[in-house]
C-alpha cells in the first residue's frame, strides 16, 4: 500500500508540489520507504554461513584456550595462586556455550593471564608459541562477530527498525497525507480519488478489501 501511494503521488508530483506541507510529508514518507526498502536487504541475508563459520572457529578457539588455560591452572595450582586459577578457570562448553562477547571476554582474560607468566609455562606445555597461535585464532573470531548485516543478531535489528518506519509512514497516512489530500477533491479530483484507490488494502485472508483510514472522506 506504501508503494502503490508512492507511486500516484509520483505521478502527480506537480500536482501535489502546490500544497509544500504535502510535500514535505510525502517527502519524508518516500524517503522512509526507501530506508525500509534497504533495510529489508539486511533482513532477509542469510544467517546460515555466517553461524557455521562462526561457531567453527569458536570451538577451534575454545580448542586453544583450555589447553593454554589448563596450563596457567596447573602453575596457579603448585604456586598457591587462587586468584590466578579461578581468572582461567572454564570448561570448553563455558568457551562455547556462551554469548559471542562473553566467549570472547573469557578467552582474552586466558590469553592476558597466559602471556604475563609464559616465561613460566614451558614445563607445563605452554610457550610463546602457543600464546601466539591462541591470539591469531582470538582476533579470527572477533573479526567474525564483527561483521556488519550478517549475525542473526543485525536480522533482528533490521526487523526492528523497519516495524518502526512502517509506523511512522502509517502515522504520516493517517494524521497528515490524508488530512492535507482533502484540499485537492476540487482543484484535481483524479489525484485525490487515485490516492485513496491507493490506500486501499486488500484482506486475501477474507477476499474483501478494507480503506484505510477507517473514516474516508467521500471520493467526488
Amino acid at each position: 500500500m506504501h508503494k502503490n501511494v508512492e507511486q500516484t503521488c509520483d505521478e502527480n508530483t506537480t500536482v501535489y508540489q502546490t500544497l509544500p506541507a504535502f510535500a514535505n510529508n510525502f517527502t519524508t514518507f518516500k524517503a522512509n520507504n526507501q530506508k525500509i526498502d534497504d533495510t529489508t536487504v539486511k533482513q532477509k541475508t542469510p544467517t546460515k554461513g555466517y553461524t557455521e563459520k562462526r561457531d567453527q572457529v569458536k570451538n577451534e578457539l575454545a580448542d586453544f584456550a583450555i589447553e593454554v588455560a589448563g596450563s596457567v591452572a596447573a602453575y596457579a595450582h603448585e604456586n598457591k595462586d587462587d586468584i590466578l586459577a579461578r581468572k582461567v578457570d572454564y570448561t570448553f562448553t563455558e568457551l562455547t556455550h556462551a554469548s559471542d562477547l562473553v566467549v570472547k571476554n573469557r578467552v582474552t582474560i586466558i590469553y592476558n593471564e597466559a602471556k604475563n607468566i609464559v616465561a613460566n609455562l614451558a614445563d607445563y606445555g605452554t610457550d610463546n608459541t602457543h600464546i601466539t597461535q591462541l591470539e591469531q585464532k582470538l582476533v579470527e573470531f572477533s573479526d567474525i562477530v564483527g561483521k556488519k548485516g550478517y549475525s542473526k543478531e543485525e536480522t533482528q535489528t533490521a526487523t526492528e527498525q523497519i516495524a518502526e518506519l512502517l509506523a511512522e509512514n502509517n502515522e504520516l497516512l493517517k494524521s497528515r497525507l490524508d488530512k492535507l489530500i482533502l484540499k485537492f477533491r476540487k482543484t484535481a479530483p483524479e489525484f485525490y480519488k487515485n490516492y485513496f484507490n491507493a490506500r486501499e488494502i486488500y484482506d486475501f485472508g477474507g477476499g474483501r478489501k478494507a480503506k484505510v483510514p477507517e473514516e474516508m472522506p467521500p471520493a467526488v
